[in-house]
């Protein structure tokens, strides 16, 4: 028998050197884990509500709400330039960014139901910022601000948007889901139509439909907007389909 556990089977124990491959995993795990807490690799979780269609245009005014703090927050680091007309205080938004987390985090609590821990918040705070963190040199480069005028406002825009649509993260809107009234599916605020017209259908009749069934061309009873009749994606007995 091979003992590939040693270089010498006959002169070293195979359980020692098990111990000791033990150890260096057990090593390398605990390092692994310092660096996930250090970093924070370990996005903190949010659960998102149902809602009936009567909500959505609380929602619609709590992304607006959001959306318009987080840009008089921005805006207010935007000052008259030297070089330029304006010139932006990017090291005061990182300075400040709790007042960030504070809009986030006091805004989405104020929506009923919904619980949103400051962790959540703040993570999302750092993941808009971090991708503009390489820019604060730009700030006092050769002893004047590069950040002028149109950067300016592409850095508001784009922490902007990131906190309120995500960056390769779930946006606002998705923390709230719907039921489709024809695929009896749920879906996110930002998926769906409404007749009260957030996604600008307009019918007497309260409804909710998805752009996939608002999308789907197979289907012609009186109950979904597609255009013909044997869709899987139509519930409705008018429905041809099985």
């Amino acid at each position: 028998m091979i003992d590939h556990y040693n270089e010498l089977p006959h002169s070293v124990n195979v359980i020692d050197k098990m111990n000791e491959e033990l150890a260096i995993a057990q090593e390398l795990n605990t390092n692994f884990m310092w660096l996930l807490n250090k970093n924070k690799l370990v996005m903190p979780m949010i659960s998102p509500i149902l809602i009936k269609e009567d909500k959505l245009p609380d929602v619609w005014e709590l992304e607006n709400n959001i959306e318009t703090k987080t840009i008089e927050f921005l805006t207010s680091y935007k000052k008259g330039g030297i070089i330029a007309d304006h010139e932006y205080d990017l090291k005061g938004v990182f300075d400040n960014s709790d007042e960030l987390v504070e809009i986030l985090h006091s805004e989405l609590n104020s929506f009923p139901n919904l619980i949103v821990k400051r962790e959540w918040c703040e993570h999302r705070v750092n993941i808009a910022l971090d991708r503009y963190k390489s820019l604060q040199t730009m700030q006092n480069y050769f002893w004047e601000n590069m950040l002028t005028d149109g950067i300016c406002d592409g850095i508001i825009d784009g922490i902007k948007g990131s906190i309120v649509r995500g960056f390769n993260e779930m946006a606002i809107g998705d923390i709230f889901l719907l039921k489709c009234n024809w695929c009896n599916q749920y879906k996110s605020s930002r998926e769906v139509e409404s007749s009260r017209g957030g996604g600008g259908i307009t019918k007497l009749e309260s409804t909710v439909c998805c752009w996939e069934c608002d999308d789907c061309d197979e289907c012609d009873c009186d109950e979904c907007d597609c255009d013909e009749c044997d869709s899987d994606e139509c519930d409705s007995d008018d429905c041809g389909s099985e």
